[in-house]
């Protein structure tokens, strides 16, 4: 054989192998790295479930909880060679509703060592509520051979800057209103969760840590080849350091960065343009819609953003699972957050179905499914696993940005006007004597 012939097949050889360690093995291996450092420092860490428990008269807005989330924010998980060396990350927390047999409770699940800042941001804003560690109403004796269980995991319909209908949406942002007067978009969930039989329970969990400036996601490896040749032309030969910072992040890992802000600015800019000509750049003629799809994308930005993944489960022993119940989750859990084309909509992501029957002939992937879901709910996994795509197929544990509000909305005390019978509040309200009390 040609002596050059063997030098060229063993040039190429060790360049495609090159090639190959560049763009597979090491961004494999520094995400494998990372990701055990990033569990292993949250497993290291002690968990604890705190009942909120509500007082009889509740007379604050959900802006109170708005301010709570403010005070939880914490976007920094120390500098980038403490995070690579130690895994040290973000803080979460997990606020979830859990309705037991139609009897619905509000939870927080978080670090022990965030216990007293957990309890002085409740307490500085709901003085009667009580803060009580409790036993985590996930850990009872489940069994696939006695128990069925259905979850899925939500998804915002539109780009993240857009925000849902919120509380401030509804009129709900103005104290002193009397209950009549009132329109709390939550009764609609505490609703849905009450509707249910006494052996079945509907858990619903909004798992969140500080947004920082930018949220990742990975892209496709043809988006990777092309960042690669874009590095080696100096970004298309216009030399442009943060375009050439950008392509090589994306080429070495993987990965895109995404910016919340600059996302919402493309959006605002998108509108304005519907309304620019040649000789003219001005809103006068944009219609209500657009002005206001506008306003809220930039007020909605300009507050406290948080990484959110939200998931919800429904279980009951399989002689009392009930497919109504489960379908009314699915169906009318947010709907109240939604409305028209201007506002966000949060729809279900991941669900433990597959639309052509010979995707999963056996129907062991829809069990897989439910399982992963079941005990990522438990674990409360979603912000420090980097698996987007499941075993069995599907993707899932996909984030979003979402602002203090939109997580208030969503989250929040319920005041006077939510009556639901088996919403479970403490009998009175705690505070000192009076002071002209005769003695």
């Amino acid at each position: 054989m040609d002596p050059l012939l063997v030098g060229d097949i063993i040039y190429y050889m060790f360049l495609f192998g090159g090639f190959c360690f560049v763009f597979w093995f090491v961004p494999e291996a520094y995400w494998a790295w990372t990701g055990y450092l990033r569990k292993k420092f949250q497993l290291d860490r002690d968990r604890i479930l705190l009942e909120i428990r509500t007082p009889r008269e509740v007379r604050k807005t959900p802006l109170a909880m708005e301010l709570v989330f403010n005070g939880l924010f914490e976007p920094a998980g120390g500098e980038w060679f403490t995070w690579m060396t130690t895994g040290k990350s973000r803080p979460y927390y997990s606020f979830e509703m859990a309705s037991i047999g139609g009897e619905v409770h509000f939870y927080v699940w978080a670090q022990r060592d965030y216990k007293q800042r957990i309890e002085a941001h409740f307490y500085a804003q709901y003085p009667d509520v009580e803060l009580v560690e409790v036993r985590d109403y996930t850990k009872f004796n489940f069994s696939w051979d006695t128990h069925k269980a259905y979850g899925f995991e939500f998804k915002l319909a539109k780009e993240d800057p857009i925000p849902i209908k919120t509380y401030r949406h509804h009129g709900f942002d103005r104290g002193g209103l009397e209950p009549e007067e009132q329109i709390d978009p939550i009764t609609q969930t505490i609703e849905v969760m009450s509707n249910i039989g006494p052996h079945e329970q509907m858990w619903v969990q909004l798992v969140a840590r500080g947004h920082k400036d930018h949220k990742t996601s990975k892209v496709s490896f043809f988006d990777r080849v092309k960042a690669f040749f874009a590095v080696l032309t100096f970004g298309n030969l216009k030399f442009d350091t943060k375009e050439i910072h950008k392509n090589f992040w994306i080429m070495l890992t993987g990965k895109k960065k995404e910016f919340w802000a600059k996302e919402a600015q493309e959006l605002v800019d998108k509108i304005r343009a519907k309304y620019k000509t040649a000789e003219t750049d001005t809103t006068r003629d944009m219609t209500r819609a657009d002005k206001l799809a506008m306003e809220i994308i930039q007020e909605n930005v300009s507050k406290v953003a948080w990484d959110v993944g939200i998931r919800s489960m429904y279980v009951a022993p399989k002689e009392h699972f009930n497919g109504g119940s489960v379908n009314h989750m699915m169906g009318s859990l947010f709907k109240q957050y939604s409305s028209g084309d201007i506002y966000n909509d949060l729809r279900p992501g991941l669900i433990p179905s597959y639309t052509f029957p010979w995707q999963d002939r056996s129907g062991k992937k829809k069990k897989r499914v439910n399982d992963d879901m079941f005990h990522n709910y438990r674990r409360r996994t979603y912000l420090h696993d980097d698996i987007e795509h499941y075993p069995h197929g599907k993707k899932g544990l996909v984030t979003f940005v979402m602002s203090s509000e939109e997580m208030a909305t969503l989250f929040h005390l319920p005041g006077q006007v939510a009556q639901t019978p088996t919403f479970e509040r403490i009998e009175s309200t705690t505070g000192q004597a009076p002071a002209n009390l005769p003695t």
